[in-house]
Protein backbone atom coordinates (compact mmCIF):
# COMPACT_ATOMS: atom_id res chain seq x y z
CA UNK A 1 0.00 0.00 0.00
CA UNK A 2 1.38 3.60 -1.06
CA UNK A 3 0.82 6.82 0.97
CA UNK A 4 -1.39 9.29 -0.80
CA UNK A 5 0.66 11.65 0.74
CA UNK A 6 4.29 11.21 0.16
CA UNK A 7 4.10 7.95 -1.83
CA UNK A 8 5.70 5.86 0.51
CA UNK A 9 5.60 2.21 0.72
CA UNK A 10 3.40 0.56 3.86
CA UNK A 11 2.11 -2.34 4.71
CA UNK A 12 -1.29 -3.55 3.95
CA UNK A 13 -2.22 -3.65 7.47
CA UNK A 14 -1.39 -0.26 8.05
CA UNK A 15 -3.05 2.25 9.21
CA UNK A 16 -0.67 5.42 9.50
CA UNK A 17 2.13 6.04 7.12
CA UNK A 18 5.47 5.17 8.60
CA UNK A 19 7.30 7.87 6.79
CA UNK A 20 5.06 11.17 7.04
CA UNK A 21 2.14 9.54 9.82
CA UNK A 22 -0.82 10.32 7.66
CA UNK A 23 -3.74 8.30 7.67
CA UNK A 24 -3.93 5.22 5.28
CA UNK A 25 -7.57 3.88 5.67
CA UNK A 26 -10.62 6.50 5.53
CA UNK A 27 -14.24 5.11 5.64
CA UNK A 28 -16.40 6.11 2.57
CA UNK A 29 -19.41 8.09 2.78
CA UNK A 30 -22.55 6.18 3.80
CA UNK A 31 -25.79 8.27 2.59
CA UNK A 32 -29.40 8.39 4.60
CA UNK A 33 -31.50 6.39 3.39
CA UNK A 34 -34.11 8.44 1.34
CA UNK A 35 -31.50 11.51 1.38
CA UNK A 36 -31.02 13.83 -1.61
CA UNK A 37 -27.75 14.97 -1.09
CA UNK A 38 -24.77 14.59 -3.14
CA UNK A 39 -21.40 14.70 -2.24
CA UNK A 40 -19.39 17.08 -3.80
CA UNK A 41 -16.89 14.75 -5.45
CA UNK A 42 -13.91 17.51 -4.77
CA UNK A 43 -14.52 17.84 -1.49
CA UNK A 44 -13.75 15.29 1.14
CA UNK A 45 -15.10 12.14 1.95
CA UNK A 46 -18.32 12.35 4.57
CA UNK A 47 -17.35 10.80 7.52
CA UNK A 48 -19.75 7.62 8.55
CA UNK A 49 -21.85 8.65 11.34
CA UNK A 50 -21.76 6.93 13.96
CA UNK A 51 -24.92 6.63 16.67
CA UNK A 52 -24.13 8.84 20.09
CA UNK A 53 -23.07 6.42 22.79
CA UNK A 54 -21.42 3.92 19.91
CA UNK A 55 -18.14 3.39 21.52
CA UNK A 56 -17.40 0.22 19.29
CA UNK A 57 -15.27 2.20 16.82
CA UNK A 58 -12.24 4.32 17.11
CA UNK A 59 -12.55 7.83 16.73
CA UNK A 60 -11.34 9.36 13.32
CA UNK A 61 -8.13 10.63 14.41
CA UNK A 62 -7.50 7.00 16.33
CA UNK A 63 -5.82 4.22 15.26
CA UNK A 64 -7.93 1.28 14.79
CA UNK A 65 -5.82 -0.49 18.06
CA UNK A 66 -6.31 2.65 19.65
CA UNK A 67 -2.38 2.79 19.80
CA UNK A 68 -2.06 6.09 17.92
CA UNK A 69 -4.01 9.45 17.71
CA UNK A 70 -3.35 12.29 15.80
CA UNK A 71 -3.88 16.34 17.23
CA UNK A 72 -3.58 19.63 16.36
CA UNK A 73 -0.20 19.44 17.77
CA UNK A 74 0.99 16.36 16.35
CA UNK A 75 1.17 12.31 16.73
CA UNK A 76 0.26 10.71 20.30
CA UNK A 77 1.28 7.32 21.47
CA UNK A 78 -0.69 5.85 24.09
CA UNK A 79 1.03 4.44 27.50
CA UNK A 80 -0.09 0.42 27.35
CA UNK A 81 0.57 0.45 31.65
CA UNK A 82 -1.45 3.89 31.83
CA UNK A 83 -3.14 4.93 28.87
CA UNK A 84 -1.70 8.48 29.17
CA UNK A 85 -1.54 9.95 25.55
CA UNK A 86 2.20 11.41 25.16
CA UNK A 87 3.79 13.15 22.43
CA UNK A 88 5.65 10.61 19.47
CA UNK A 89 8.99 12.38 20.18
CA UNK A 90 8.66 10.71 23.85
CA UNK A 91 10.46 7.44 24.27
CA UNK A 92 8.65 6.75 27.53
CA UNK A 93 5.54 7.17 29.38
CA UNK A 94 5.30 10.87 31.19
CA UNK A 95 3.69 9.76 34.03
CA UNK A 96 4.57 6.46 34.56
CA UNK A 97 7.89 5.97 32.70
CA UNK A 98 7.10 3.00 30.37
CA UNK A 99 8.99 2.63 27.15
CA UNK A 100 7.60 3.91 24.15
CA UNK A 101 7.91 0.03 22.04
CA UNK A 102 5.88 -1.39 25.02
CA UNK A 103 3.19 0.20 23.24
CA UNK A 104 3.67 -1.31 20.06
CA UNK A 105 4.48 -5.30 21.51
CA UNK A 106 3.16 -7.79 19.63
CA UNK A 107 0.49 -10.00 20.96
CA UNK A 108 1.86 -12.80 21.48
CA UNK A 109 5.45 -11.64 22.86
CA UNK A 110 2.59 -9.97 25.71
CA UNK A 111 1.33 -13.43 26.24
CA UNK A 112 4.09 -15.14 26.31
CA UNK A 113 5.05 -12.77 29.19
CA UNK A 114 4.20 -14.62 32.64
CA UNK A 115 1.35 -12.72 34.45
CA UNK A 116 3.35 -11.97 37.93
CA UNK A 117 1.98 -10.24 40.77
CA UNK A 118 3.82 -7.78 43.19
CA UNK A 119 3.89 -9.77 45.89
CA UNK A 120 5.52 -12.70 44.42
CA UNK A 121 8.21 -11.24 42.42
CA UNK A 122 9.08 -8.96 45.70
CA UNK A 123 9.00 -12.20 47.71
CA UNK A 124 11.32 -13.78 44.89
CA UNK A 125 13.44 -11.37 44.93
CA UNK A 126 13.97 -11.10 48.81
CA UNK A 127 14.33 -14.22 48.88
CA UNK A 128 16.99 -14.63 46.06
CA UNK A 129 18.03 -11.49 44.28
CA UNK A 130 17.31 -12.35 40.73
CA UNK A 131 14.78 -15.49 41.42
CA UNK A 132 11.92 -11.98 40.48
CA UNK A 133 13.90 -11.11 37.32
CA UNK A 134 13.34 -14.70 36.12
CA UNK A 135 9.74 -15.20 36.82
CA UNK A 136 9.37 -11.78 34.65
CA UNK A 137 11.11 -13.19 31.85
CA UNK A 138 14.43 -11.41 32.30
CA UNK A 139 16.60 -14.34 32.77
CA UNK A 140 19.59 -13.16 31.83
CA UNK A 141 19.80 -10.14 34.44
CA UNK A 142 18.08 -12.34 36.95
CA UNK A 143 21.06 -15.34 36.73
CA UNK A 144 23.51 -12.01 37.06
CA UNK A 145 22.45 -10.59 40.10
CA UNK A 146 21.58 -14.29 41.62
CA UNK A 147 25.69 -15.05 40.82
CA UNK A 148 26.88 -11.79 42.34
CA UNK A 149 24.59 -12.36 45.57
CA UNK A 150 25.41 -16.00 46.30
CA UNK A 151 29.12 -15.18 45.44
CA UNK A 152 29.57 -11.95 47.86
CA UNK A 153 27.36 -13.47 50.52
CA UNK A 154 28.58 -16.55 50.76
CA UNK A 155 32.11 -15.11 50.81
CA UNK A 156 31.60 -12.70 53.45
CA UNK A 157 30.04 -15.28 55.88
CA UNK A 158 32.94 -17.47 55.60
CA UNK A 159 35.17 -14.57 56.42
CA UNK A 160 33.30 -14.08 59.11
CA UNK A 161 33.24 -17.36 60.47
CA UNK A 162 36.98 -17.59 60.03
CA UNK A 163 37.34 -14.22 61.76
CA UNK A 164 35.49 -15.53 65.24
CA UNK A 165 37.36 -18.98 64.88
CA UNK A 166 40.81 -17.11 64.83
CA UNK A 167 40.05 -13.66 66.70
CA UNK A 168 41.27 -11.78 63.52
CA UNK A 169 39.65 -8.50 62.36
CA UNK A 170 36.09 -8.75 60.92
CA UNK A 171 37.19 -6.21 57.74
CA UNK A 172 37.30 -8.17 54.95
CA UNK A 173 34.16 -9.19 55.42
CA UNK A 174 32.25 -5.79 55.09
CA UNK A 175 32.78 -5.25 51.50
CA UNK A 176 31.64 -8.34 50.76
CA UNK A 177 27.94 -8.13 52.76
CA UNK A 178 27.82 -4.76 51.69
CA UNK A 179 27.73 -5.70 48.11
CA UNK A 180 25.31 -8.31 48.60
CA UNK A 181 22.75 -5.78 50.28
CA UNK A 182 23.02 -3.53 46.68
CA UNK A 183 22.31 -6.50 44.95
CA UNK A 184 19.55 -6.95 47.17
CA UNK A 185 17.79 -4.18 47.54
CA UNK A 186 18.21 -3.11 43.26
CA UNK A 187 16.41 -6.60 42.47
CA UNK A 188 13.87 -5.49 44.58
CA UNK A 189 13.14 -2.03 43.45
CA UNK A 190 13.73 -3.34 39.77
CA UNK A 191 10.92 -6.05 39.70
CA UNK A 192 8.69 -3.75 41.87
CA UNK A 193 8.83 -0.83 39.02
CA UNK A 194 8.63 -3.65 36.37
CA UNK A 195 5.62 -5.28 37.47
CA UNK A 196 3.98 -1.52 37.89
CA UNK A 197 4.83 -1.29 34.43
CA UNK A 198 8.19 0.90 34.25
CA UNK A 199 11.13 -0.31 32.77
CA UNK A 200 13.80 0.96 35.42
CA UNK A 201 17.42 -0.80 35.33
CA UNK A 202 19.06 0.07 38.18
CA UNK A 203 22.22 -2.21 37.97
CA UNK A 204 22.60 -2.00 34.33
CA UNK A 205 25.90 -3.05 33.11
CA UNK A 206 28.46 -0.22 33.77
CA UNK A 207 26.85 0.08 37.03
CA UNK A 208 27.28 -3.52 37.89
CA UNK A 209 30.72 -3.43 36.22
CA UNK A 210 31.86 -0.19 38.45
CA UNK A 211 30.41 -2.18 41.52
CA UNK A 212 32.27 -5.25 41.28
CA UNK A 213 34.82 -3.10 40.70
CA UNK A 214 34.21 -1.17 44.08
CA UNK A 215 33.70 -4.84 45.90
CA UNK A 216 37.09 -5.64 44.75
CA UNK A 217 39.05 -2.41 45.55
CA UNK A 218 37.55 -2.18 48.85
CA UNK A 219 38.18 -6.20 49.58
CA UNK A 220 41.57 -5.89 48.93
CA UNK A 221 41.95 -2.67 51.03
CA UNK A 222 40.23 -4.27 54.29
CA UNK A 223 42.61 -7.27 53.91
CA UNK A 224 45.45 -5.26 53.58
CA UNK A 225 44.10 -2.96 56.80
CA UNK A 226 43.35 -6.26 58.46
CA UNK A 227 47.21 -7.12 58.29
CA UNK A 228 48.78 -4.39 59.36
CA UNK A 229 46.54 -4.20 62.31
CA UNK A 230 47.58 -7.57 63.16
CA UNK A 231 51.17 -7.35 62.56
CA UNK A 232 53.40 -6.54 65.74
Amino acid sequence: MRCPACGARNAESADWCSLCYAALRTEPPVAEPGSETVADPAGPPAADPVPAGDTSRPSPATSSDGRLRRTEEGLDWRCPACETWNPIERHTCVSCGAAFTRAFARGDDEAATPEVTEPVAVGASLLLPGLGHVLLGRTPAGALRMILYVTWLLGGLVLLRAAAGSGQPVLPAIPLLLGAMVVLVASVIEVQRTVAGADTVLLTARITLWLVVAVLGALMLSFFAATMAVTP
